[in-house]
């Protein structure tokens, strides 16, 4: 994801999340899977890397803590 679109948060953005979302649902990351060209690889192998907490949801902080960090971090400034 980072060498394709640069950093975590803009292929969270663009690929994984494109309506803003701040969290993934397996069925949209399997999706995503299929439109990133991972369908060689095994999707639900690759959910359970990325839904760390296994709470059957992904955030970005469980993909990249730094850039979810700067997100929050830039959104707290906007609504001051």
């Amino acid at each position: 994801l980072k060498s394709k679109y640069g950093s975590f948060l803009r292929a969270w953005r663009r690929a994984l999340t494109p309506n803003d979302s701040l969290v993934i649902y397996k069925h949209h990351f399997v999706k995503a899977c299929s439109k990133l060209g991972w369908a060689s690889a095994d999707p639900k192998a690759l959910w359970l890397a990325f839904d760390q907490d296994e709470s059957g949801e992904a955030t970005l902080d469980e993909l990249d803590f730094a850039s979810a960090r700067t997100l929050a971090l830039f959104k707290r400034w906007i609504d001051e």
